[in-house]
C-alpha cells in the first residue's frame, strides 16, 4: 500500500516571539544622522509583524530603543510600539542598550521611579520565561554584567520554568565580525557564562552590532538581531566600519518542546515575484492533497502544551 499520510517532522511552535532591535528613536524624530527616518523603519516593521497573521506571544525589544536617551524619544516609541502590541493582543517586553538612559528608560517606558540602577526584569510568557538583562555601563559603549546581576541571575535560575528560559541581553556575548566592534563588546563574560551555564536558559538574544550572526556561549545558542534603524555593512572592506540604510527588520523566535529556531525577517523593497506567490489557504490545500499534517501544540489539564496526533486514516 502506498503511504498517503504524513505527520511533520515538529509541530507548531509552543510559543512566539517577535525580537525588534537597535530602534535608536531621537528626540523630535530628527533623522538619525540626517539620515535615517527611525520612526518609519519601525512602523514598517510593525506593520510587516501584523501583516504575516502569525501568532504572536510577545514583543521583545532589545536595546539602544533611543539613540541618546531621550524622554521625549521614548514616549514616542512606546505610542508607536504599544498600539501595535494591543492590536496582536500581547505585552511588550523592554531591554536596556548602551544608548540608553536608564533613569528616562524607567520613566517613560515602565512608568516607574527614576533610579539608575540596572534595568533588570523577569517575564512569564505562558510559561516561558524571559529575562531582560541590562549590560549597559553608563556613559560608555561596551557592557559588562556585574558581579551582583550575575548573583541575581544565577539566584533566579536556580528554579526552572515551565517551558525554559530566553535571556535577552543587549551586548551580545559572541566574538565580533567587524573588529572595531571590540570597543564596545561585552566585558568580563566569565560572569555570564557562570551565572547562566548548567541552566535551563534554551537561547540568549541580542542586538547591539547591527548585523545577524550566531554561535555558542556556555553550551548555549546565542543569535543577534538586525537593527532596525540601520545596518552594519559587512560587506566593507575587512579594515573599514561603515553604517548602511538599509538591511532592517525582525527577529522571530520560534520555541519548540526540543529546540528553539531563530529567524531573520528583512524587510525587502518592492521587487519582483519569483515563481508564483502561494496564499496560507493555497498551502492548506496542498498540504491536504499531500497527505502532511502538522500538529497543533494542545494546552492539557496541567497546563503544559501536547502534541495532538490525528487520527490516521488509510
Amino acid at each position: 500500500m502506498t503511504e498517503t499520510f504524513r505527520i511533520a517532522e515538529y509541530p507548531r511552535p509552543t510559543h512566539t516571539l517577535v525580537q525588534i532591535s537597535d530602534t535608536h528613536f531621537t528626540a523630535d524624530s530628527v533623522p538619525l544622522h540626517g539620515v535615517v527616518d527611525c520612526e518609519q523603519k519601525l512602523t514598517e516593521v510593525l506593520a510587516a509583524v501584523a501583516g504575516t497573521g502569525t501568532p504572536v506571544d510577545a514583543l521583545l525589544l532589545t536595546g539602544d530603543l533611543t539613540d541618546a536617551g531621550d524622554p521625549g524619544a521614548y514616549r514616542r516609541l512606546r505610542e508607536v510600539v504599544e498600539p501595535a502590541a494591543a492590536a496582536l493582543g500581547v505585552p511588550v517586553l523592554w531591554t536596556m542598550g548602551n544608548h540608553d538612559e536608564r533613569a528616562a528608560f524607567r520613566v517613560n517606558l515602565l512608568d516607574a521611579a527614576p533610579t539608575a540602577e540596572p534595568v533588570d526584569a523577569v517575564h512569564d510568557v505562558n510559561g516561558l520565561r524571559v529575562i531582560c538583562l541590562d549590560s549597559s555601563i553608563p556613559g560608555e559603549s561596551r557592557g559588562e554584567v556585574t558581579a551582583g546581576q550575575a548573583q541575581w541571575l544565577a539566584d533566579e535560575l536556580s528554579t526552572p520554568a515551565e517551558h525554559g528560559t530566553i535571556l535577552s541581553i543587549h551586548h551580545p556575548p559572541l566574538p565580533v565580525t567587524v573588529e572595531r566592534a571590540v570597543l564596545w563588546e561585552l566585558c568580563d563574560q566569565w560572569r555570564l557564562a557562570d551565572a547562566v551555564r548548567g541552566t535551563d536558559v534554551r537561547s540568549i538574544v541580542s542586538g547591539h552590532v547591527h548585523y545577524t550572526s550566531s554561535g555558542m556561549f556556555a553550551g548555549i545558542p546565542v543569535s543577534t538581531a538586525t537593527a532596525v534603524a540601520y545596518s552594519a555593512d559587512l560587506s566593507a572592506p575587512a579594515d573599514a566600519h561603515r553604517g548602511a540604510d538599509g538591511g532592517g527588520g525582525y527577529t522571530l523566535i520560534a520555541v519548540y518542546d526540543d529546540t528553539i529556531v531563530h529567524t531573520a525577517v528583512p524587510l525587502l523593497a518592492p521587487c519582483a515575484t519569483v515563481g508564483s506567490m502561494h496564499t496560507r489557504d493555497d498551502i492548506a490545500a496542498e498540504l491536504d492533497r499531500e497527505g502532511v499534517h502538522i500538529r497543533e501544540q494542545v494546552p492539557a489539564r496541567d497546563g503544559r502544551m501536547h502534541r495532538s496526533l490525528p487520527h490516521r486514516s488509510t
